[in-house]
């Protein structure tokens, strides 16, 4: 039989491997697959069941539908997609009030980093960004970032950060 600390071990190792599945789909298609968010909430259940400290899941819950919220207010504007809003809200549920800015800290961080890289790699190495995927003849701000990329690294911060903690 399985110890807590496995079950709840094998949990967190779940939920960084939705959230890489998540960041190279979102690499290679520019989407985020519903299934993905879902599967991550899904998860969420069973990490409250088996974590070793208490969580204030209500609290969880509110961080989460407030980030959709804001998420969604994003995609209305356009500077955000659909599948981004919905994984950043799966991944502030698991963060909960705890790791809630951390995890915003890493990913605007990340995002950043990642728009950075795009413009370097578009602005010195056209001929190697020309292709399917990147339209070099979009303004740089209209060609669409990966975002996936930078929660997902956000909210791997967070399940290290609950593995440590637990």
């Amino acid at each position: 039989m399985a110890t807590p600390f496995a079950v709840h071990f094998a949990l967190l190792i779940g939920f960084m491997v939705l959230l890489l599945t998540a960041a190279a789909v979102d690499t290679k298609d520019y989407l985020i697959p519903n299934r993905l968010s879902v599967a991550i909430v899904l998860l969420y259940p069973a990490h409250l069941l088996t974590s070793p400290i208490p969580i204030d899941w209500l609290l969880s819950i509110g961080v989460a539908a407030a980030t959709l919220a804001v998420g969604f207010a994003l995609f209305a504007g356009r500077l955000l997609g659909g599948g981004d809003a919905k994984l950043m809200s799966a991944c502030a549920l698991w963060a909960g009030g705890e790791f809630f800015v951390p995890f915003l800290l890493i990913t605007t961080l990340s995002g950043g980093a990642l728009a950075f890289a795009m413009w370097l790699k578009t602005r010195f190495n056209v001929a190697a960004a020309e292709g399917p995927e990147m339209d070099t003849t979009k303004p740089l701000e209209a060609r669409p970032i990966p975002y996936g990329v930078a929660i997902a690294i956000g909210g791997v911060h967070v399940a290290l950060s609950k593995l440590v903690g637990a």
